[in-house]
């Protein structure tokens, strides 16, 4: 396996034995469907969905750009696999460490995995969703659904999110997605939440603030106590879980929510690395309200209970 210095020498000889070289080196057959993987946990469940069902569909191999999670380090890195022991196949694992390595530095400044690869003389393109990296190949555009890519041939880069339902829905249907999902060992305080949310009209109610709030996709919070007041109006006796990042400003603005009147429990304790038994607590409730993030959109999804859903972001079906 020639080693990235190699291919300094091979700038010199021009660039088509520079691009033949790195061919060599990374090792790709061109046949590969590249998944862009990012975000917290919600983001990646999502495109777990897709990779998965992918990978059920298509011969050729499927892997992870994981590159996101060791440039960026933003929420909790790739979570996938320490929490729920998914198995996946991930650029960190089939490139050689240099290979990466030299890969995770041009992504830093600037380069993108698909521009790299196709750079090298890879006959790659990218498929996106709502925006993709620089690029200079061709891109095409598909929604968050679209099962026809299967029938897509060649090497391809899926810069996708696919906050969609349905990819969760075939893997169910087809016993490809775990019946038991968390690991054991709630320890005493999330198991009295769980006992207070299985004995009481519960409702999960989540408010995302954080980078949501410097994003400008922070829901307002008129919008909240109109979906409160609907519940209220609706389940008896309701007691509101609240799920945040941002619990200060929850307990601050509890009268403008519209739950000054409610019982409420704010829920505490769940930080790094286990942020995810929040997202199991909410799965428990009864009922809840979903707002536009990634991470309240699953819970409504793997929900355990038939209570009352109420979607505040109609473009994403709660089935």
């Amino acid at each position: 396996m020639r080693n990235i210095e190699e291919t300094v020498t091979a700038l010199k000889s021009g660039a088509a034995a520079h691009r033949a070289l790195l061919k060599s080196i990374y090792g790709f057959n061109g046949d590969e469907h590249i998944i862009f993987m990012n975000g917290g946990l919600g983001n990646q469940m999502f495109q777990y969905f897709f990779y998965k069902w992918l990978s059920r569909e298509i011969k050729a191999p499927v892997i992870v750009d994981d590159t996101y999670f060791f440039v960026e380090k933003k929420h909790n890195g790739l979570e996938l696999e320490n929490i729920f022991g998914f198995k996946l196949v991930k650029l960190s694992d089939v490139l050689p460490k240099d290979v990466f390595s030299d890969m995770l530095e041009r992504r830093a400044a600037g380069e993108a995995v698909p521009e790299q690869l196709y750079q090298a003389g890879y006959p790659i393109s990218v498929v996106g969703e709502f925006n993709t990296p620089e690029f200079s190949g061709a891109v095409t555009w598909q929604p968050g659904f679209y099962p026809v890519c299967a029938n897509n041939k060649g090497m391809l880069y899926y810069h996708m999110y696919n906050l969609d339902a349905r990819y969760l829905k075939i893997l169910a249907e087809n016993g490809d997605f775990p019946a038991k999902l968390f690991p054991d060992g709630l320890d005493e305080k999330n198991l009295n939440y769980a006992k207070a949310i299985k004995s009481t009209e519960s409702v999960a109610l989540h408010i995302r603030r954080g980078d949501f709030v410097t994003l400008g996709w922070a829901m307002d919070i008129a919008a909240y106590n109109q979906a409160i007041s609907v519940m209220n109006n609706h389940v008896q006796n309701p007691v509101y879980f609240i799920f945040s990042d941002d619990l200060d400003y929850c307990r601050e603005h509890l009268a403008e929510l519209g739950l000054e009147n409610n019982e409420t429990v704010f829920v505490e304790g769940n930080v790094a690395p286990n942020n995810y038994r929040d997202l199991q607590l909410m799965i428990m409730c009864k009922h809840r309200i979903v707002n536009n993030s990634s991470f309240c959109y699953l819970a409504a999804l793997l929900r355990e209970g038939d209570g009352l859903v109420l979607n505040m972001n109609p473009s994403r079906e709660v089935i």
